[in-house]
C-alpha cells in the first residue's frame, strides 16, 4: 500500500498536459481551422515540426492554404519573413504561460502533496490526522505546482494531416 503512495508524488511530477488540435484547411466541428491556429499564435513564439524532421523555432505566424510564414528569431536583424509550404508542416507546438498552466500545475502539486500526506500521517505515531496531514501538505505543494505551472507554462499542440510519405522531397 505503501509503495502506491510513493509511486504516485513521482509520476504526478514527470506528469504534463498538453491541449492537441487536429487542423484542416476549412472550418469544421471537429478540426481547427488555419485561421484559428493564426489567432491562437498571435504574439507567441511556436516550434514547427515539418514532415522532413527539421524544427524551426519561429514566431509571427501566418498560415494559408499554400503556404506558411513566420519569423526567425535565430536569423538577427531581418524583418525578412520565411516561407515553407503547408502541405509540409507536420505540427506547430507552443507553450503558454497562462491560467490553465497555473491550474495544471496546482493540480499536480495538491495531489501529489496529499498523498505525500497521507504517507507521512499514516507511517508516523498517529499524532497527525490522515485527512490533516494530506491537505495540509496538498495546499502547500499546490501552490508551489501552480507557480511552476505559469513559469513552464501550457503545452499546445497543432496537428496537421500532413504526412511524411505524402510530400515530395
Amino acid at each position: 500500500m505503501k509503495a502506491c503512495f510513493l509511486f504516485g508524488p513521482i509520476l504526478s511530477v514527470v506528469a504534463g498536459c498538453t491541449s492537441s488540435y487536429d487542423v484542416a484547411n476549412e472550418s469544421s466541428p471537429d478540426k481547427y481551422s488555419f485561421a484559428q491556429v493564426n489567432e491562437d499564435a498571435k504574439d507567441q513564439s511556436f516550434t514547427i515540426s515539418t514532415v522532413h524532421g527539421e524544427e524551426i523555432d519561429a514566431t509571427d505566424l501566418f498560415i494559408g492554404a499554400d503556404s506558411a510564414s513566420f519569423l526567425e528569431p535565430s536569423v538577427l536583424y531581418t524583418d525578412k519573413r520565411s516561407t515553407i509550404p503547408t502541405s509540409s508542416v507536420e505540427t506547430i507546438t507552443m507553450r503558454r504561460a497562462d491560467w490553465v498552466a497555473g491550474a495544471e500545475g496546482f493540480g499536480i502539486g495538491f495531489l501529489s502533496g496529499a498523498m505525500l500526506g497521507v504517507l507521512l500521517a499514516s507511517g508516523g505515531n498517529g499524532d497527525t490526522p490522515l485527512i490533516e496531514g494530506s491537505v495540509g501538505v496538498g495546499a502547500v505543494t499546490g501552490f508551489l505546482g501552480a507557480i511552476v505551472g505559469v513559469i513552464v507554462g501550457h503545452k499546445y499542440e497543432y496537428q496537421f494531416a500532413n504526412k511524411a510519405d505524402s510530400v515530395k522531397k
